[in-house]
């Protein structure tokens, strides 16, 4: 299953200088974006590959894989939910990217693929 949600990620770790409620209200949006998305959709049984891709419109720079990794924590921990587990579940292996949209393009793909 692959999903493609119009959302502008946040930049990470690097956006730990914003209020603690201002990033509340962020994650919160990005998870509320995310379940629109995966509702009527049923969850796989069973392991499971998750890959998440940050599409960041051109001129913008990609992030470090740490920031990568925090910029998607929201979608993640959605995904878990819907998954019915805890995102630190073993038999989810988590896979993160990011690539270069159009001008003005943001969004974040969602690839689910069940593992043997």
């Amino acid at each position: 299953m692959q999903l493609s949600i119009p959302i502008r990620l946040g930049r990470g770790l690097n956006d730990r200088y914003a209020h603690p409620a201002q990033r509340a209200k962020v994650v919160k949006a990005e998870r509320e974006a995310v379940q629109w998305r995966l509702n009527g959709k049923r969850p796989p049984a069973g392991a499971v590959r998750i890959l998440m891709v940050r599409v960041a419109a051109r001129g913008s720079r990609g992030l470090d894989s740490d920031n990568l990794q925090g910029s998607l924590k929201g979608v993640r921990d959605q995904v878990a939910a819907w998954l019915g587990r805890d995102d630190a579940d073993a038999s989810i292996t988590w896979d993160y990217g990011q690539r270069v949209g159009a001008a003005g393009e943001w969004a974040c793909e969602i690839h689910v693929v069940p593992t043997p």
